[in-house]
């Protein structure tokens, strides 16, 4: 399914010296894309990578989504109970301890949610709640009352974004230390080179065979993939496929899109939208450049998300109709010869760069003026996230969305609503739908949640899905690990183990 920061440094290239060869010991290396752009846990969903790190490893959630059949279980919380319309309790784990020593209990726990929600922390997490506040008290030391200010049916959904972090962490300013309950503890991180974990000794749960874990980021997958097969590192996600001998697939549980800001001129103009959503041919983008790692699709969410429409097409591929809708435009006086910029991000998945390229050539070949800016992670973020530059002018964006949950309230809200942290759209009726799905429940919900999308997809033109992606992952001799639902996301150090 598809749902997954502040501050960060620059990513390594290929040219940066080589890890040093791992060792047959208790010890893994980790090889990722990209540096984490954020160490600070209310931001660690807004970013793959920050994700990858530190969720299920440093951080838990009260709640987690079961890799396996969706449904949500529990983590640091045993229950949880509906009181009413407006209120839950939740029954905490005891004899859990953080890695600074204090103890988790009732006031941790709120102090923790309590601080996702500071207003001076833009806590990326907190998007995850939109259109829903929530008040949180401790009943006694294991029990929690959380109140909510409308109806919330997937509240316990919603807390497994809320990581718990310990009462020391600063309540009001972001940190690099994060401090959790999980099976690692956070033990260093040298900017540009690595981050390190690792074991803690008082973890609450069963003991992890890694002792330490070094992750290492190299932007291009052949050199990733190179440094599991010459031993420098143990395991690697997103290998290329021509780099894919003996590498597991897994589900990165993400849609490749373009999100077509309506906001300024030639954008501004329905028809030129329509003629972007018309020009780009799914199929010969994902069979030519994307064999093994992609899916053809129409929608922003997988099937197995509630604002998915089943049977659903989209505008297809009609290239002599969308240079004809350009024309159109151009005749009455939208300057189609104002380039649009298309911002990338070039460490999106293998060959990432190549399917931007054809993509942008398919849509220029409109007549439409455009032009591909290839970003790194940090850049590319200030045209993803709002506020937006003021001087961006006509765009695109290249963006790779996912949702784990199993409900749309994580995906439309953060794209479509006026207010939403990924949105660059503002409009009053998809704001109002939007409201009303929030709050209403099970087949209403979905039935909501899917027109707003047939709205979005086939009057706005505002979202152009390309493909639902997969990942590889190979890993060394040494060591083994299944993938999973949530490989994609949140990589447990503690799921792998040693071949000896």
């Amino acid at each position: 399914m598809l749902a997954l920061a502040v501050g960060g440094v620059i990513a390594l290239t290929t040219a940066c010296s080589p890890a040093a060869p791992v060792d047959d010991n208790d010890d893994v290396v980790i090889a990722l894309a990209q540096e984490p752009i954020s160490l600070e846990p209310c931001d660690d969903i807004t970013t793959n990578v920050n994700a990858l790190v530190l969720r299920g490893n440093v951080l838990q959630p009260l709640t987690t989504v079961n890799s396996t059949t969706g449904v949500i279980d529990g983590v640091l919380a045993e229950s949880w109970t509906q009181e009413s319309d407006l209120e839950w309790t939740f029954d905490l784990k005891p004899g859990v301890v953080f890695h600074d020593g204090t103890a988790f209990d009732a006031e941790a726990a709120v102090a923790a949610i309590t601080r996702v929600f500071v207003p001076e922390l833009a806590c990326g997490n907190a998007s995850q709640f939109a259109g829903i506040a929530i008040q949180a008290a401790a009943i006694d030391d294991d029990t929690i009352r959380i109140v909510t200010d409308s109806p919330d049916p997937i509240l316990p959904v919603r807390m497994s974004a809320i990581e718990m972090t310990s009462p020391n962490t600063p309540a009001a300013e972001k940190t690099a230390l994060p401090i959790g309950t999980g099976p690692y503890v956070f033990a260093d991180s040298e900017p540009g080179e690595r981050i390190v974990l690792e074991r803690f000794d008082d973890y609450w749960g069963d003991a992890p065979q890694v002792a330490s874990v070094s992750f290492v980021w190299r932007e291009d997958a052949t050199v990733r993939a190179s440094m599991v097969k010459t031993g420098e590192a143990d395991l690697t996600l997103d290998v290329a496929p021509q780099d894919a001998d003996g590498a597991l697939p897994y589900t990165r549980n993400e849609v490749l899109l373009l999100r077509v800001d309506p906001f300024a001129a030639p954008l501004n103009d329905v028809r030129v939208r329509e003629a972007i959503a018309l020009a780009i041919d799914k199929e010969t983008i994902v069979g030519s450049l994307m064999t093994d790692i992609g899916t053809p699709t129409d929608q922003i969410v997988s099937p197995l998300v509630n604002g998915y429409i089943p049977g659903y097409s989209g505008p297809g591929y009609d290239p002599e109709r969308a240079a004809e809708l350009i024309a159109e435009a151009a005749a009455d006086g939208t300057p189609v010869d104002t380039a649009v910029k298309v911002y990338n991000r070039t460490d999106l998945f293998p060959n990432e760069t190549e399917v931007a390229q054809a993509i942008v050539q398919q849509i220029g070949a409109t007549g439409l003026a455009i032009e591909l800016v290839n970003l790194d992670a940090g850049a590319w973020r200030e045209y993803s996230n709002g506020p937006f530059p003021d001087d961006r002018g006509p765009s695109i964006l290249i963006a790779a969305h996912d949702n784990i949950t199993g409900d749309a309230a994580f995906s439309f809200p953060k794209y479509f609503a006026s207010d939403g942290r990924n949105s660059a759209l503002s409009d009053r009726d998809i704001d109002a739908a939007l409201a009303e799905a929030v709050n209403a429940k099970d087949e209403e919900r979905a039935s909501l949640y899917q027109d707003i999308a047939r709205t979005v997809y086939d009057e706005i033109f505002y979202m152009v899905s390309i493909a639902e992606l997969q990942g590889l992952l190979t890993h060394s001799d040494r060591v083994s690990y299944e993938v999973n639902g949530l490989t994609a996301f949140e990589l447990h150090v503690a799921d792998i183990t040693f071949n000896r």
